[in-house]
């Protein structure tokens, strides 16, 4: 059984999504318009903006933070035929509850809407591994 843990460790690992990038490269485009035209009411916008983008990344580390995730493979696999992962997502906070969590392996997806704390919750994911032998997940 393979053991993951998901802490201050791993949290640096997410990234933006398009809209954030999107978000991000609008706030930049707002502040270089602040100091442009010296409005006060762009800085204003411009540093709202910013804290959207601090307060995403802080409730984004404390959502993913202290989520265990356990994996279970199928007893017997075979190359090119697929198999059905089965992931424990436990909760391990005791008063903040995790949101919209997704597991991806080659583009193929499970989602976990809503996992409240001291909670685990079972995922199946179907993987076709390509070769015979040892295997890693990506």
């Amino acid at each position: 059984m393979s053991f993951l843990r998901l802490g201050k460790d791993n949290w640096a690992r997410t990234r933006p999504t398009k809209e954030g990038l999107t978000f991000i490269a609008l706030s930049l485009f707002v502040g270089f318009a602040a100091i442009n035209t010296g409005n006060n009411l762009l800085y204003l916008t411009f540093g709202i903006m910013m804290s959207f983008v601090v307060a995403s990344g802080v409730l984004s580390m404390i959502n993913l933070s202290r989520i265990e995730v356990r994996l279970k493979p199928p007893g017997d696999v075979f190359a090119l035929t697929p198999a059905s992962l089965r992931f424990t997502l436990t909760n391990v906070k005791s008063l903040i509850p995790s949101y919209s969590l997704n597991i991806e392996i080659d583009e193929k997806k499970t989602f976990i809407p809503y996992l409240p704390p001291g909670v685990e919750s079972r995922a199946p994911l179907r993987h076709v591994f390509r070769e015979r032998g040892w295997n890693s997940i990506p």
